[in-house]
């Protein structure tokens, strides 16, 4: 899939995700959006001996989990490095539709590292 980019999309609820991966070198980059898009939390990702994740949040925003989880994933399963950036807003969300969304974003991620296997 070299300069290529891969699109999915899932509706959640009150917002449709979308998440769009490109690959640089050997590496992948994946953006996770939702809702109004914007830039939440950033996980960057990697497997030596085993994966490893760092991950920054900017203030008042909870994308971290997602980031986070998806980085781990993608190195562990892929064997790559990753940048994973995360912006899902939802406007007073209930406790089930965050669980529900953070699921479906998770999802999204085994469904592309199955389609790059």
């Amino acid at each position: 899939m070299p300069d290529e980019r891969l699109v999915l999309r899932k509706n959640s609820g009150p917002v449709e995700l979308e998440l769009t991966a490109a690959v640089i070198g050997h590496d992948l980059l994946v953006v996770i959006t939702g809702g109004e898009s914007h830039l939440g939390a950033v996980a960057v990702g990697g497997f030596a001996t085993r994966s490893y994740v760092s991950v920054i949040t900017m203030p008042g925003h909870k994308d971290d989990c997602i980031a986070k989880e998806a980085a781990s994933r993608i190195a562990e399963h892929l064997k790559r490095a990753c940048a994973v950036l995360v912006g899902i807003h939802l406007t007073n969300p209930s406790k089930e539709q965050i669980t529900n969304v953070v699921k479906d974003a998770l999802a999204l991620v085994d469904r592309m590292i199955e389609d790059l296997k």
